[in-house]
């Protein structure tokens, strides 16, 4: 081969080796760029390194780390680039790419000390479109705005993301990205409820059509003892095991003021909760709001199709103010059916039906309505108790009312309409054989003539059928749950009736 022939090959070669570096360098410079531009007065973004490869179109990032506004952290001990498009890059203004792998990436979210953070618009001067994300061996945790543990922590999460866009247009919303579809798993999930209970979370699935919840527990973090050592006002004991908890078609919707959640259905399945409160602690006098209010002043606008609890049961448990036996009240075999639950200016009321077993025993039915846009927080509550022995009402009269009933109770119909004040409504009685003893709230004594006079008032309306009083009149406690108040308007009705 001659010189000439060599020299032009040489030539041709240098000549393609250095467009291959000005490619190479124009695309490395470019990410690099758009990476570093990234950085804003609410956005971070650092690496160790990033290595391009045109012949395989990837970039691998090492040890990457993603901050936002200071209380989003997202780290990574790499992350591979597969598919990029050079020209989208270089001309485009386009960070374009097939997949993306996260490997072992860490997400930190601490609270936000400062809501004016959130005013502040961040900027990127390329979108970025990535087709399909994959997830290995993720996890996160939620510190407290001094950098101390949450409790939330979250481990071993798999999955993937895909259609991922990021644009300048997103990065202004609470949520700064749009996807198509989703999928991840997760276990060892924890949250601290308060200083004395924490929620697990055994296993997890999350896609954008359906998300379930397996093996949800409420644990206390101390005995009963402990417990009430730690607490200077009343406060719930509790203990919680569920099996399945299902959403149905969830979405977020991120609106400039407000994120929207909505959902076809959220069913949970086999949930036992135990519920322990000892009043002989001092009263916990914070006003606790109606569930009407509660919805109306959610910072986010929920709209769930239905909600049913099947399959589970509720125990209560609570020591009187004295040092009687506690109370004890159980709800077997219980479901709940709700209509349309939510806040939006124009929801209708929430319709609410609930069935148990009262004891195991009773048939025990409920139909319960509320308005969250009302401002007087009006409710109805109305429903029965059917054949119901006398030992299961004294497991809780008896520590509670300091009566004891004997005999049983055929049926008892209740209806009351209410408010954030004060509740009106009537009960109804049938008893064949139902005779009741009174005793001294201190000393414990049977009252021997207020049970006579009360049981000659219980025979005298027995041969008339169902006894009925109306006009119940109940002003409510406003420092106590709604259920307090629910129970409020059945003892005043009991207690009319049967004294």
């Amino acid at each position: 081969m001659s010189v000439r022939i060599w020299m032009r090959v040489c030539l041709i070669t240098v000549l393609l080796l250095f467009c291959y570096g000005c490619v190479h360098f124009s695309i490395r410079y470019t990410i690099k760029n758009a990476l570093e531009n990234i950085d804003t007065n609410q956005i971070e973004f650092s690496y160790k390194d990033l290595d391009l490869s045109l012949l395989t179109m990837s970039v691998a990032i090492d040890s990457p780390v993603f901050t936002l506004a200071n209380h989003i952290k997202v780290s990574a001990t790499g992350v591979k680039l597969s598919g990029i498009h050079p020209k989208k890059i270089l001309f485009d203004k386009k960070i374009e790419a097939s997949s993306l792998e996260l490997n072992v990436p860490r997400i930190i979210l601490t609270e936000s000390i400062s809501k004016s953070d959130s005013t502040k618009t961040p900027i990127s001067s390329k979108d970025i479109c990535i087709n399909h994300i994959d997830i290995n061996d993720g996890s996160l945790k939620i510190l407290n705005q001094n950098g101390s543990s949450s409790g939330f922590q979250i481990f071993n999460i798999q999955g993937f993301i895909k259609d991922l866009v990021v644009n300048t247009e997103a990065l202004k919303r609470k949520i700064p990205f749009t996807t198509s579809s989703f999928e991840m798993t997760l276990d060892s999930l924890q949250v601290s409820l308060d200083p004395y209970h924490i929620l697990k979370l055994r296993q997890s699935t999350l896609t954008n059509t359906n998300i379930e919840l397996k093996g949800l527990q409420i644990v206390p973090l101390m005995n009963k003892a402990e417990f009430h050592q730690a607490i200077k006002t009343e406060k719930d004991y509790i203990h919680m095991n569920g099996a399945l908890l299902q959403i149905e078609a969830p979405r977020i919707v991120d609106q400039q003021k407000t994120l929207h959640f909505l959902s076809k259905k959220i069913k949970l399945d086999s949930f036992q909760l135990d519920i322990y409160r000892d009043k002989r602690i001092a009263n916990d006098t914070a006003i606790k709001p109606l569930y009407s209010q509660l919805l109306r002043e959610l910072n986010t606008k929920i709209q769930i199709d239905s909600l049913a609890i099947i399959n589970s049961l509720v125990r209560y448990i609570e020591h009187p103010d004295s040092d009687a036996d506690p109370g004890k009240l159980e709800f077997h075999e219980l479901t709940l059916h709700t209509g349309a639950i939510s806040n939006f200016e124009n929801a209708k009321a929430i319709q609410v039906n609930i069935s148990s077993s009262f004891m195991n025993q009773a048939p025990f039915e409920v139909e319960w309505s509320f308005d969250s846009n009302d401002l007087s927080d009006y409710f109805n509550i109305k429903g029965s108790l059917l054949n119901v022995r006398a030992a299961s009402l004294n497991s809780f009269l008896t520590p509670v009312m300091q009566i004891k009933a004997k005999g049983a109770l055929d049926k008892m119909y209740f209806n009351f309409d209410g408010n954030h004040k004060e509740a009106k409504g009537a009960m109804q009685l049938s008893f064949q054989k139902f005779d009741v003893e009174i005793y001294d709230q201190e000393t414990k004594k049977l009252k021997s003539l207020l049970s006579s006079i009360a049981n000659m008032i219980i025979g005298g309306q027995e041969n008339k059928g169902m006894v009925t009083k109306d006009e119940i009149d109940v002003e409510r406690d406003p420092t106590k749950s709604f259920w307090n108040y629910f129970w409020l308007c059945i003892r005043k009705g009991l207690l009319e009736i049967i004294i």
